[in-house]
């Protein structure tokens, strides 16, 4: 009995040694194709068609894999692009500030004030240096994590009570 095209046997599947018989139809140009490569390589169609198969299922292609480095990659720097924004922001804010609030100095006092700005630019490169081998980051404060189970992680810390401090 025939059905479109499809015998009765080919509706249902066939058991044969803990492995199924599909019936598709393929492609002429696709079909050449892996006969052309099952010549070449010596390997039967059904071994070819279940490996990609599998492949494909299991997203586990190179191409899969390329795609999901490159999300990673593509993610990573869309989080530098945000981070650097937000430093651009608070260096201008800085700025204005520093202006705003600090007065020009008469002649005699300049050379005593770059001292005392030389001194003081040592110690916050040193609280930076600091800063930046410690566990914590400014950016990680401001932004929060880059991945969720590293905030899952520093949430921990802090409801424990501990790596809540700043290094002074």
């Amino acid at each position: 009995m025939r059905n479109r095209g499809l015998t009765m046997t080919s509706m249902r599947p066939r058991r044969r040694g803990g492995r199924q018989t599909v019936h598709s139809r393929l492609q002429t140009e696709v079909y050449k194709r892996l006969k052309a490569y099952t010549a070449q390589t010596g390997s039967q169609d059904s071994a070819v068609i279940n490996t990609a198969l599998a492949q494909y299922l299991d997203k586990t292609s190179d191409t899969a894999l390329i795609l999901r480095r490159l999300d990673r990659i593509s993610r990573g720097q869309a989080r530098a692009h945000r981070e650097m924004e937000v430093l651009s922001e608070i260096t201008a804010t800085f700025v204005q500030l520093y202006f705003a609030h600090t007065p020009a100095l008469p002649p005699d006092d300049r050379k005593a004030a770059q001292q005392s700005a030389l001194k003081r630019f040592a110690e916050m490169i040193e609280f930076v240096r600091k800063r930046l081998g410690g566990p914590k980051r400014f950016l990680v404060d401001l932004l929060g994590p880059e991945d969720p189970e590293e905030g899952q992680a520093l949430q921990g810390t802090l409801a424990s009570g501990s790596g809540g401090e700043r290094p002074e």
